[in-house]
């Protein structure tokens, strides 16, 4: 990876690192925010999302799922995940929901227990189908609101591609598993190219990675057709596909709601 900083330096303040919808912040920031909204469907997305997990001590594992996303008619947008396999996780769900002023409410729901529970502790914690992709970090790649201390550092260049380097950091520790996450988004797309996510330190605990070329499109909206997720702690790391991309189709918004948790996902 090729990654190059300009001279010129542009340090701003606001109340969000990645979701276009929030509070207006600095000319500077604004820029990156107009950008990253390109890539927000006005209504509403579906995809299929294969992960697959590699640690060098517990091998691989591959899980699918239906991901997708809704804006309500307040304008705060939730984000649903639906696991189809394997066959020990299918029925599962996730449902993370924007909050004014606060990060998103996450809840899970498990056919072996039955009914829904919050996701608690430090941050959104639990990952997806036991990858190296938190529940957090799926929030991310949704674009999902967050209230968080935001900077746009130089800008730079990754894999040869000019990007806006723009930091968050949690308002309240409790708020995020992480102390820092920076995110590389491609001037031309709008998309996140690479993130680091810091537990403290110089050094990043993940790092996820996409590639231009491997962009999906529908309806103007671009997202990483592939992008690998890694954990530098573990030395671990997880590939994610997606597929079949459709944007502002036909997402009820019953199907965002707790109740909703314990019926088939569709």
């Amino acid at each position: 990876m090729q990654l190059r900083r300009s001279r010129r330096t542009l340090l701003w303040a606001c109340f969000v690192l990645s979701a276009p919808t929030s509070a207006v912040a600095q000319s500077g920031v604004e820029e990156v925010r107009a950008c990253l909204a390109r890539n927000v469907p006005k209504h509403s997305s579906s995809q299929i999302l294969e992960l697959v997990y590699d640690h060098p001590a517990r091998g691989k594992r591959a899980c699918r799922a239906k991901v997708f996303d809704t804006r309500a008619p307040d304008g705060l947008r939730a984000g649903k995940v639906c696991m189809l396999e394997p066959q020990d996780l299918a029925g599962v769900q996730l449902l993370s929901q924007e909050v004014a002023g606060a990060p998103p409410r996450t809840r899970v729901f498990s056919p072996e227990i039955g009914h829904a529970k919050p996701v608690s502790g430090s941050g959104p914690g639990g990952r997806i189908c036991g990858s190296d992709v938190s529940y957090e970090d799926l929030q991310r790649l949704q674009l999902l609101n967050r209230p968080e201390i935001f900077e746009r550092l130089p800008d730079a260049e990754v894999e040869g591609r000019a990007v806006f380097v723009l930091q968050a950091k949690p308002l309240e520790a409790s708020q995020s598993a992480y102390t820092r996450v920076l995110s590389y988004v491609d001037k031309v797309t709008c998309v996140v190219l690479r993130s680091e996510s810091f537990q403290g330190g110089d050094k990043p605990r993940k790092v996820m990675t996409a590639k231009p070329q491997d962009l999906l499109e529908h309806g103007g909206i671009r997202v990483p057709g592939l992008a690998v997720m890694e954990d530098l702690r573990e030395g671990s790391h997880t590939t994610l596909t997606l597929e079949d991309l459709e944007t502002d189709d036909e997402v009820h918004a019953k199907n965002f709601t707790d109740a909703s948790l314990e019926k088939r996902c569709h």
